[in-house]
């Protein structure tokens, strides 16, 4: 699968493949995202998003019905404002990761 965002909108697709072919494409909306998005990493547990406020938000799973539910992070403090960009990640163990640009590096 290949998952695709627009961070400006929250709106975004799961377009699922069979092989190397499109075998269809699931829309849907980013519920409880309150911000610019910076960074987005997908991975088995759902989608970690970075806010431009700092804010680390996931969402579990998969979208269902075409909405994809998030809430802040409960294991992981907000970032510092003023990053340019900047992405939360799971490492093998499960812990958050962080990797971020500030204004003016």
């Amino acid at each position: 699968e290949v998952l695709a965002l627009d961070r400006a909108t929250g709106r975004g697709g799961l377009l699922h493949l069979v092989g190397t072919a499109a075998a269809g494409v699931a829309e849907f909306v980013l519920q409880g995202v309150e911000g610019e998005i910076l960074g987005a990493a997908w991975d088995n547990a759902g989608l970690v998003l970075t806010l431009a406020n700092g804010a680390i938000v996931e969402c579990a799973g998969l979208p269902a019905d075409g909405s994809w539910s998030c809430i802040s992070s409960s294991v992981a403090p907000a970032l510092p404002t003023g990053l340019v960009a900047a992405v939360v990640g799971r490492d093998a163990t499960g812990k958050l990761r962080a990797a971020v640009v500030y204004d003016g590096d």
